[in-house]
């Protein structure tokens, strides 16, 4: 089987050329009587023997030079050809002359707004130099100039040649104008040549310094160009890719490669190799690849190499709803979302692969746990797996609002600084009250206490750490939104007792490790929680003290639903507190020393930790003592039986959770 494989490998590198020598000759330079004169012929190039220091420079467009350029030749010498009249000196003339060569892909000197020739750098970009010492003996001849170069200039197919030489007059009588013309042609009509003339300055410095003025012309010098190259066997054909580079393919779809009748292939899947793998068949990808492929053919040089990129069709991972990390409800399930047509496979853990059918409702848990998921589809690979680790806690939650969504998701409003319910950190002072409706209290009944709530914000500007003590007041209200003064055209504050607190949290948070992250600030009830009964809506004041505020331009922001009634107000002051302000005025807006308002419908999100015994107490708790796994104890930590339980706050502990109840 490796036989194929070394014959291939022997016929790439077979030699198939051979060095040659030529010459191009532009312009009639070998005619003397049907050669045409340069129009302005005091311009020379390369020299100019009407003042000390000339120069100039000289495109040959790649249609003059593209027998060089497409057989990649490499320029050794070029000789001009000039004609002297010898009737306005009488003496020999000796300089020096010096002419650089570089590849370039302009196709004429470009022509500024000035009408003058732009320069084209010429000292980095040269490829080659020579120079060459000149003596010019007094009388009427012509004769030629040549340059050769040490290091020969080679042109790609495409390129132009651009010269730039530079003379200078060391000895002799300056010679009229019209003693040496630079025998030329009419090369086109764009500009083909600039020329530089000047008794004080040499062509480079005023290059350097850039005080460059020029002539130009359509008119190019006749030059002979000697070449040499390498001639070669015809090149076969590159291979063709079947599908086209960038196609992104599934597990069914093969990369076929094919070349001329007759031709082998060799491939590559690794970047930057000489391809040297015999093509027998369709290739199978396993992984995003870029193949590379030559064609081999008799009689000719093997093919430029060929390459096609592909991508593998890999079904988009899924998206965890709930984020990881988060602490869930008992009644809480874990959501997982993926593309359209998608099926979810999940397993617990991060060990095994995920082989169980997502559940159209959710992912229950029972204990702590990391959910491992990857999605599926028809014609495509499987996505990557990923995992998202969950606590659970031993409580029921019930959430409002978008309050897992994404920051800036459609139907998640970003509050502002100013405003900024429940917590406005930007002033020392702040409050809020906020009101959430029955009907977004779900399964709220006569048995449940309210054990925590949570709100959700992040953070994108804040990187300092924050320190304020916020208290928390719940109330029982049949109202739907804040009361309406239609007499002072005000809205109206809530009255609240703000003697005894239902919890009272030290917030300590450092926004350095949030940054551009979401955060938690939750509220923990002691004693078991707040009764709260069914059919009311749940009133919030919370009033916050810092003892410095957050700057001005540093701000986390609560992420908030739309509400379509007003239902949230707020107040910030660094002069005087909520209460004192209260005092002033019992209207959201419009106290004295200090800023309130409505918040325009946006409603804090919120996640409420809830104890529900249901409508028949202790009955409807899972793990009675019947129940082996579980048990009952009092407050003293004494185990009682629950058959016949006296009103009072007791605790349940099924396996690692435990729970009060409370029996009335």
């Amino acid at each position: 089987m490796k036989i194929p494989h070394i014959i291939a490998l022997a016929a790439i590198a077979a030699p198939a050329a051979y060095a040659a020598e030529a010459t191009l000759e532009l312009g009639g330079y070998s005619t003397t009587s049907e050669v045409l004169e340069g129009s302005t012929p005091e311009r020379g190039i390369p020299f100019n023997y009407m003042y000390t220091y000339s120069g100039g420079q000289i495109i040959y467009p790649n249609a003059l030079v593209q027998e060089i350029a497409d057989r990649n030749g490499e320029i050794t010498s070029i000789s001009f050809r000039y004609r002297e009249n010898g009737s306005f000196y009488d003496g020999d003339i000796e300089g020096t002359s010096s002419l650089w060569a570089a590849p370039s892909d302009l196709q004429a000197i470009p022509v500024g707004e000035n009408k003058k020739s732009a320069w084209l750098p010429f000292d980095d970009a040269a490829k080659a130099d020579t120079s060459i010492d000149y003596e010019i003996t007094y009388g009427e001849n012509d004769f030629e100039v040549t340059y050769t170069f040490a290091t020969p200039v080679r042109l790609a197919p495409g390129q132009s040649l651009l010269l730039t030489a530079s003379s200078e007059i060391t000895n002799g009588m300056y010679a009229n104008m019209y003693d040496f013309e630079c025998f030329g042609f009419r090369a086109g009509t764009e500009k083909y040549t600039s020329f530089y003339g000047s008794d004080t300055a040499s062509f480079e410095h005023d290059f350097q310094a850039g005080n460059l003025n020029s002539w130009n012309s359509a008119w190019a010098p006749v030059a002979k160009i000697s070449y040499t190259y390498t001639d070669r066997l015809p090149q076969a054909d590159a291979p063709v890719f079947t599908p086209q580079s960038g196609t992104a393919l599934g597990p069914d779809d093969k990369v076929t490669i094919s070349a001329a009748d007759g031709a082998s292939i060799l491939y590559t899947l690794e970047k930057g190799a000489t391809p040297d793998i015999p093509y027998t068949s369709p290739l199978a990808l396993t992984a995003d690849a870029t193949v590379t492929a030559i064609a081999i053919t008799d009689g000719y040089e093997p093919s430029e190499p060929a390459s096609a990129s592909y991508t593998l069709k890999v079904t988009p991972a899924p998206v965890f709803a709930i984020p990881a990390g988060s602490l869930l409800g008992a009644n809480e399930k874990v959501t997982v979302g993926a593309a359209d047509g998608a099926t979810i496979l999940y397993t617990l853990g991060n060990e095994g692969e995920p082989d169980t059918q997502y559940p159209a409702d959710g992912i229950s848990l029972t204990a702590d746990a990391t959910v491992t998921a990857v999605a599926t589809m028809p014609g495509a690979y499987p996505s990557k797996a990923v995992s998202a680790s969950y606590s659970v806690s031993d409580l029921d939650a019930t959430v409002i609002g978008g309050y897992y969504d994404e920051p800036g998701a459609s139907n998640t409003f970003i509050g502002t600084n100013w405003y900024n319910a429940p917590v406005i950190p930007t002033y020392a002072n702040s409050a809020s009250q906020m009101l959430y409706l029955p009907e977004e209290l779900d399964g709220f009944n006569e048995r449940t206490r309210i054990r925590a709530l949570s709100f959700r914000f992040v953070n994108e500007t804040c990187f300092t750490e924050y320190t304020s003590t916020a208290k928390l007041y719940i109330q029982a209200v049949d109202n739907t939104e804040f009361t309406y003064d239609a007499l002072n055209s005000k809205y109206r504050w809530f009255d609240t007792q703000l003697d005894t607190p239902d919890a009272t949290q030290q917030l300590e948070i450092d926004f350095a490790e949030l940054y551009f992250d979401c955060g938690e600030l939750t509220f923990t009830l002691p004693d078991g929680g707040v009764s709260f009964p069914a059919g009311k809506s749940l009133l919030m004041t919370i009033v916050n003290e810092a003892p410095a505020p957050l700057d001005n331009s540093e701000y986390p922001q609560f992420l908030k639903y739309n509400t379509p009634d007003r239902r949230t107000a707020t107040f910030a002051s660094d002069r005087t507190d909520y209460a004192a302000s209260l005092a002033i005025s019992d209207y959201v807006s419009n106290g004295e020393g200090f800023y309130s308002s409505m918040t325009d419908y946006n409603q804090p999100c919120l996640k409420i930790y809830t104890d529900n015994l249901g409508a028949d107490g202790i009955g409807r708790v899972e793990g009675t003592p019947s129940d082996a796994t579980s048990a009952c104890y009092n407050l003293q930590g004494i185990e009682v039986s629950a058959d016949n339980l006296t009103p009072g706050l007791y605790i349940i502990r099924q396996g690692n959770h435990s729970r009060k109840i409370l029996v009335k």
